[in-house]
């Protein structure tokens, strides 16, 4: 009898994984932009159309595919743990109202802001590793970039730096009355 564990595999087998949902998740996302801030009018046949040509560009570069799917797992995860806690304060009697002040005040989002930069650092060092050694006389300028910039090392610093200004803004703000 097949499973649901078989058909996902099935899926995966044959690509879908791969090329038709980053394609379908990047043409979803940037429609959902272009209806939104309307750069070409209300025009839903070209705004279509764009979103059609940027998700077939997206899916051609194999990194970008492979950063979606590292991404997409982190950020589900952490929106099932938000619910969680959301859950587990409503249960213990604090008003809905106050959940929702809370994720809107400033500090709110400078929370999930730096859970977004920090998801992306990780997924960019695991979508980027270390390379192999280049052979003697030749070079490959996009991966020496991209082990410095991606080292975990560098991501380190990048993530404690970030976490300093971030702490700093919050401490050397003024309330407002």
């Amino acid at each position: 009898m097949a499973t649901l564990v078989d058909a996902i595999g099935v899926f995966k087998n044959i690509g879908l994984y791969d090329t038709v949902f980053p394609a379908i998740l990047i043409f979803a996302v940037v429609y959902g932009l272009l209806s939104k801030l309307e750069p070409f009018g209300e025009n839903k046949a070209v705004n279509g159309i764009v979103a059609i040509i940027i998700a077939l560009f997206f899916i051609s570069f194999m990194k970008a595919v492979t950063f979606i799917s590292y991404l997409i797992p982190l950020f589900t995860a952490f929106f099932v743990i938000i619910l969680l806690v959301m859950l587990v304060f409503m249960f213990m009697g604090v008003p809905s109202e106050t959940i929702k002040e809370a994720m809107t005040s400033s500090s709110g989002y400078g929370v999930m802001i730096i859970l977004f930069v920090l998801f992306v650092f990780i997924v960019l060092s695991v979508t980027f590793p270390p390379t192999e050694e280049v052979p003697p006389g030749e070079t490959d300028v996009f991966a020496q970039t991209a082990e410095t910039l991606f080292s975990p090392v560098i991501m380190g610093i990048i993530t404690l730096l970030a976490i300093f200004a971030v702490a700093t803004y919050y401490i050397t703000r003024e309330k407002k009355s």
